[in-house]
C-alpha cells in the first residue's frame, strides 16, 4: 500500500475497526446458520465419512472410465 491510502480495515486514526464492526449491518443477517447437532455428529462420524469418501471415489472412477471409451 502507498503511504496516501490507508490500510484496509483501519480508520482514520489508524486503529483497526474490530471484525464485528467491519460487516455492514445488511450483510451481518445474511450469514450462513450454525450446523445442528446431528450435521456435525455426522461430519465428525468416521464410518460414514469413510462411506463418503468411497462414494466420491467411486464416481470419480466411473469418470475416468467413461472418458477412456
Amino acid at each position: 500500500m502507498s503511504a496516501t491510502q490507508p490500510t484496509p480495515g483501519a480508520d482514520r486514526d489508524g486503529l483497526e475497526i474490530p471484525a464485528a464492526k467491519a460487516v455492514p449491518d445488511e450483510l451481518a443477517s445474511s450469514t450462513a446458520p450454525m450446523p445442528t447437532k446431528h450435521t456435525l455428529r455426522m461430519r465428525t462420524n468416521i464410518p460414514f465419512q469413510v462411506l463418503r469418501f468411497a462414494i466420491v471415489n467411486l464416481k470419480m472412477l466411473r469418470m475416468v472410465i467413461k472418458s477412456h471409451n
